[in-house]
């Protein structure tokens, strides 16, 4: 199959760096997420507004 950025069928060294955030399932409603982070002299911050629906059920109409 290969590696699906380059194509090649060769192994690619990478890095990667990023926030990340694992939630249990959310309620149907409205929700406010904030991350901040910092490391350093670095910092960051995120704000996310979520509209949670419920879902509807397979077949239905």
């Amino acid at each position: 199959m290969g590696n699906p950025f380059t194509g090649s069928e060769t192994s690619q060294n990478t890095w990667a760096c990023g926030l990340w955030v694992r939630l249990d399932p959310l309620a149907p409603g409205s929700h406010e997420l904030a991350i901040r982070g910092e490391s350093g002299s670095f910092s960051t911050a995120v704000d996310y507004r979520l509209e949670v629906v419920k879902p509807t059920p397979t077949g239905a109409v």
